[in-house]
């Protein structure tokens, strides 16, 4: 009975993570691109290119 049990739980359990394989993966690429929209400290150096590109354009004009 034991074994029996023993050969049940271990089939479920590599039948799990067999299932979990075949699972959408993301690629280093859209890794990257899901960061720079998301990542807070990346929106904040965008502010600041921004920001910079403004003061830039607005000592031009002076």
């Amino acid at each position: 009975m034991k074994k029996s049990a023993f050969i049940f739980l271990l089939c479920l359990f590599f039948g799990i993570f067999s299932a979990q394989s075949d699972s959408l993966t993301l690629n280093l690429e859209q890794v990257l691109h899901i960061i720079r929209q998301n990542h807070p400290t990346v929106k904040q150096a965008e502010i600041g290119v921004e920001k910079a590109d403004a003061d830039i354009l607005l000592a031009k004009a002076a």
